[in-house]
């Protein structure tokens, strides 16, 4: 306790804070000591609270019980994780730092990764129509670029003998001459004869 006076009591004063462990108040590292009466005559009335990002109720006399979700405290809008993934803190004691985890969200793919965003992919020919991968029948799906913030650009190809330009997020327009395809020397026709294919 501390306090002088002259010719009078002294007004002693005590924190218990730092009385009872002045390098961490008494209470866990990452807390705050108070003591809410310094009186000397009033003791036993210190409390621990949480220091922000981490929380936790106060508590009377012993260390309070704190916690810290990473991904909320460090960045609510991305939770440290890229757009189109979801963060997850493992462990959310305010003393277990660095263990959230990052995984893709569908349906992109990829493996969740600990303590940084994870590398995301998504094929969109699988992804949006396994069957017929956005093209129609006798096409070919390839998508270019399958990173999950690449999208739209995946491509459609022509099937052999089907002819037609490759086509970007939609079906390509294949064309089939039977005539040239069937037999290129005769045209399935006879010599001295035209083969036309009336709808290619």
């Amino acid at each position: 306790a501390t306090g002088t006076a002259t010719a009078n009591a002294a007004l002693c004063i005590i924190d218990e804070c730092y009385a009872d462990c002045a390098t961490c108040g008494t209470c866990c590292s990452g807390q705050t000591c108070t003591d809410t009466n310094t009186s000397a005559y009033s003791l036993s009335d210190w409390e621990c609270s949480c220091n922000l990002p981490s929380t936790g109720d106060t508590t009377s006399l012993k260390a309070a019980n704190c916690t810290t979700d990473e991904c909320v405290a460090q960045c609510a809008s991305c939770a440290w994780c890229f757009e189109k993934q979801t963060c997850i803190d493992t462990n959310t004691s305010a003393y277990s730092l660095s263990d959230w985890e990052c995984s893709c969200d569908a349906p992109s793919i990829g493996n969740t990764t600990v303590a940084q965003a994870a590398n995301c992919i998504i094929d969109e020919c699988v992804a949006q129509c396994a069957s017929c991968a956005w093209c129609f029948e006798k096409q070919t799906c390839i998508d270019t670029n399958t990173s999950a913030y690449s999208l739209s650009d995946w491509e459609c190809s022509c099937d052999a003998p089907s002819i037609g330009s490759t086509t970007v997020a939609q079906a390509a327009n294949c064309t089939i001459d039977e005539c040239t395809t069937s037999c290129p020397t005769c045209g399935t026709c006879p010599p001295k004869q035209t083969c036309t294919d009336t709808n290619t």
